[in-house]
Protein backbone atom coordinates (compact mmCIF):
# COMPACT_ATOMS: atom_id res chain seq x y z
CA UNK A 1 0.00 0.00 0.00
CA UNK A 2 2.60 2.62 1.25
CA UNK A 3 5.16 1.28 -1.66
CA UNK A 4 2.10 1.92 -4.17
CA UNK A 5 1.36 5.39 -3.02
CA UNK A 6 4.92 6.64 -3.17
CA UNK A 7 5.87 5.69 -6.88
CA UNK A 8 2.61 7.05 -8.01
CA UNK A 9 3.60 10.70 -6.17
CA UNK A 10 7.01 10.11 -7.61
CA UNK A 11 5.68 9.63 -11.04
CA UNK A 12 3.77 12.53 -10.01
CA UNK A 13 6.82 14.29 -8.89
CA UNK A 14 6.20 14.85 -5.45
CA UNK A 15 8.81 13.82 -4.30
CA UNK A 16 8.79 14.85 -0.40
CA UNK A 17 5.27 12.70 -0.41
CA UNK A 18 6.82 9.64 -1.66
CA UNK A 19 10.25 9.61 0.61
CA UNK A 20 7.19 9.88 3.20
CA UNK A 21 5.54 7.39 2.44
CA UNK A 22 8.36 4.98 1.45
CA UNK A 23 9.39 5.47 4.98
CA UNK A 24 6.22 4.75 6.63
CA UNK A 25 6.43 1.63 4.80
CA UNK A 26 9.49 0.95 6.45
CA UNK A 27 7.97 1.51 9.90
CA UNK A 28 5.79 -0.61 9.20
CA UNK A 29 7.04 -3.60 7.44
CA UNK A 30 10.62 -5.28 9.03
CA UNK A 31 11.53 -7.18 5.39
CA UNK A 32 13.28 -6.27 2.51
CA UNK A 33 10.85 -5.07 0.30
CA UNK A 34 10.11 -1.58 1.78
CA UNK A 35 14.41 -1.08 2.51
CA UNK A 36 14.89 -1.73 -1.24
CA UNK A 37 12.05 0.76 -2.30
CA UNK A 38 13.49 3.35 -0.17
CA UNK A 39 17.33 2.58 -1.59
CA UNK A 40 16.22 2.70 -4.91
CA UNK A 41 14.26 5.86 -4.21
CA UNK A 42 17.15 7.21 -3.10
CA UNK A 43 19.50 5.85 -6.14
CA UNK A 44 17.33 7.84 -8.68
CA UNK A 45 17.09 10.88 -7.00
CA UNK A 46 20.95 11.00 -6.35
CA UNK A 47 20.78 11.07 -2.97
CA UNK A 48 24.00 9.15 -2.25
CA UNK A 49 24.38 9.88 1.58
CA UNK A 50 20.25 8.47 2.23
CA UNK A 51 20.92 5.75 -0.72
CA UNK A 52 24.04 4.24 1.19
CA UNK A 53 22.60 3.91 4.84
CA UNK A 54 19.13 2.57 2.85
CA UNK A 55 21.39 -0.02 1.15
CA UNK A 56 22.77 -1.04 4.46
CA UNK A 57 19.20 -1.54 6.19
CA UNK A 58 18.55 -3.28 2.55
CA UNK A 59 21.55 -5.57 2.84
CA UNK A 60 20.72 -6.62 6.70
CA UNK A 61 17.29 -7.53 5.72
CA UNK A 62 18.29 -9.84 2.05
CA UNK A 63 17.12 -12.90 2.10
CA UNK A 64 19.59 -14.36 -1.10
CA UNK A 65 20.58 -13.04 -3.66
CA UNK A 66 22.53 -9.18 -2.69
CA UNK A 67 23.78 -8.67 -6.36
CA UNK A 68 21.60 -6.45 -7.44
CA UNK A 69 22.26 -4.23 -4.49
CA UNK A 70 25.75 -4.21 -4.99
CA UNK A 71 25.50 -3.26 -8.57
CA UNK A 72 23.60 -0.12 -7.31
CA UNK A 73 26.32 0.40 -4.77
CA UNK A 74 28.89 0.46 -7.05
CA UNK A 75 27.03 2.54 -9.36
CA UNK A 76 26.58 5.19 -6.77
CA UNK A 77 30.34 5.18 -6.49
CA UNK A 78 33.00 2.67 -7.75
CA UNK A 79 34.19 2.42 -4.06
CA UNK A 80 35.09 -1.20 -2.65
CA UNK A 81 35.34 0.26 0.47
CA UNK A 82 32.33 2.23 0.83
CA UNK A 83 30.10 -0.52 -0.42
CA UNK A 84 32.29 -3.30 1.81
CA UNK A 85 31.54 -0.51 5.35
CA UNK A 86 27.33 -1.26 4.83
CA UNK A 87 27.74 -5.08 4.83
CA UNK A 88 25.95 -6.63 7.68
CA UNK A 89 28.71 -8.35 10.24
CA UNK A 90 29.60 -12.06 9.09
CA UNK A 91 31.08 -14.57 6.39
CA UNK A 92 28.41 -15.18 3.50
CA UNK A 93 27.58 -11.42 3.39
CA UNK A 94 31.78 -11.40 2.08
CA UNK A 95 31.42 -14.52 0.16
CA UNK A 96 28.33 -12.89 -2.17
CA UNK A 97 30.48 -9.10 -2.71
CA UNK A 98 33.61 -11.29 -3.58
CA UNK A 99 31.42 -13.04 -6.32
CA UNK A 100 29.80 -10.16 -7.76
CA UNK A 101 33.11 -8.68 -7.54
CA UNK A 102 34.45 -11.87 -9.57
CA UNK A 103 31.60 -11.33 -11.81
CA UNK A 104 31.37 -7.72 -12.94
CA UNK A 105 35.16 -8.20 -13.69
CA UNK A 106 36.23 -6.16 -10.37
CA UNK A 107 39.07 -8.05 -9.96
CA UNK A 108 41.67 -5.57 -9.11
CA UNK A 109 39.18 -4.11 -6.02
CA UNK A 110 38.95 -8.02 -4.75
CA UNK A 111 42.25 -8.93 -3.03
CA UNK A 112 41.04 -7.77 0.63
CA UNK A 113 37.74 -9.18 0.15
CA UNK A 114 39.14 -12.22 -1.47
CA UNK A 115 41.72 -12.74 1.88
CA UNK A 116 39.09 -11.95 4.63
CA UNK A 117 36.50 -15.02 2.73
CA UNK A 118 39.88 -17.41 2.51
CA UNK A 119 40.84 -16.70 6.05
CA UNK A 120 37.02 -17.61 7.41
CA UNK A 121 36.56 -20.42 4.31
CA UNK A 122 34.76 -23.37 4.49
CA UNK A 123 33.88 -26.05 2.20
CA UNK A 124 31.00 -24.48 0.34
CA UNK A 125 33.52 -21.48 -0.78
CA UNK A 126 35.95 -23.75 -2.32
CA UNK A 127 34.88 -23.30 -5.95
CA UNK A 128 34.49 -19.67 -5.38
CA UNK A 129 37.95 -19.08 -4.14
CA UNK A 130 39.32 -21.78 -6.39
CA UNK A 131 37.89 -19.71 -9.32
CA UNK A 132 39.31 -16.76 -7.83
CA UNK A 133 42.67 -18.11 -7.99
CA UNK A 134 42.59 -19.11 -11.57
CA UNK A 135 41.50 -15.66 -12.83
CA UNK A 136 44.06 -13.57 -10.99
CA UNK A 137 47.15 -15.85 -11.98
CA UNK A 138 48.64 -13.76 -14.28
CA UNK A 139 46.79 -10.38 -13.00
CA UNK A 140 47.89 -10.34 -9.31
CA UNK A 141 50.13 -13.64 -9.02
CA UNK A 142 50.74 -12.32 -4.88
CA UNK A 143 46.92 -12.25 -3.95
CA UNK A 144 46.32 -15.39 -5.85
CA UNK A 145 49.25 -17.42 -4.06
CA UNK A 146 48.04 -15.83 -0.72
CA UNK A 147 44.28 -17.11 -1.07
CA UNK A 148 46.00 -20.94 -2.55
CA UNK A 149 47.72 -21.05 0.47
CA UNK A 150 44.98 -20.16 3.37
CA UNK A 151 42.81 -22.89 1.37
CA UNK A 152 46.03 -25.22 1.96
CA UNK A 153 46.57 -24.45 5.67
CA UNK A 154 42.70 -24.58 6.45
CA UNK A 155 42.89 -28.17 4.70
CA UNK A 156 40.57 -27.50 1.69
CA UNK A 157 42.91 -28.61 -0.64
CA UNK A 158 45.18 -31.34 0.28
CA UNK A 159 48.74 -29.51 -0.44
CA UNK A 160 51.39 -27.77 1.34
CA UNK A 161 51.23 -23.98 1.39
CA UNK A 162 53.70 -22.49 -1.63
CA UNK A 163 56.70 -20.25 -0.24
CA UNK A 164 58.95 -18.73 -3.22
CA UNK A 165 60.99 -16.84 -0.80
CA UNK A 166 62.43 -20.35 0.35
CA UNK A 167 61.71 -22.62 -2.99
CA UNK A 168 58.67 -23.90 -2.53
CA UNK A 169 57.46 -23.69 -5.65
CA UNK A 170 55.76 -26.26 -6.71
CA UNK A 171 52.45 -27.87 -5.52
CA UNK A 172 52.10 -31.89 -5.73
CA UNK A 173 55.45 -32.52 -6.95
CA UNK A 174 54.58 -36.04 -6.52
CA UNK A 175 51.60 -36.39 -8.29
CA UNK A 176 49.33 -37.77 -5.61
CA UNK A 177 45.97 -37.55 -6.96
CA UNK A 178 45.46 -34.40 -9.30
CA UNK A 179 43.01 -31.53 -7.95
CA UNK A 180 43.39 -29.97 -11.70
CA UNK A 181 42.40 -26.73 -9.77
CA UNK A 182 43.95 -23.25 -8.91
CA UNK A 183 48.02 -24.33 -8.69
CA UNK A 184 48.02 -27.94 -9.10
CA UNK A 185 48.62 -29.94 -12.61
CA UNK A 186 46.41 -29.80 -14.99
CA UNK A 187 46.49 -32.44 -17.88
CA UNK A 188 45.69 -31.21 -21.25
CA UNK A 189 43.88 -32.99 -23.81
CA UNK A 190 46.71 -34.15 -26.78
CA UNK A 191 44.90 -36.47 -29.29
CA UNK A 192 45.75 -40.10 -29.23
CA UNK A 193 47.49 -40.20 -26.01
CA UNK A 194 46.45 -41.61 -22.63
CA UNK A 195 47.27 -40.22 -19.33
CA UNK A 196 47.40 -42.10 -16.76
CA UNK A 197 49.30 -42.56 -13.24
CA UNK A 198 52.07 -45.02 -13.25
CA UNK A 199 54.15 -46.13 -10.06
CA UNK A 200 56.57 -48.58 -11.33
Amino acid sequence: FWIRRAFRAEVEQKFQDSERFLREAVKVDNGFAPRAALMNYYFRRQDIPQFREAARAALRTAYSDRRPIFRLCFAAGDDIAATKALLPPGHRPLVDLLAFLMESGRLAQAPDIASAVASEADADDLNLLLGYVEQQTGKNDASAGAVWNALCARRLVPFSPLSPDQGTIITNGDFEGTLSRGFDWRFGPAGGVAISHSFA
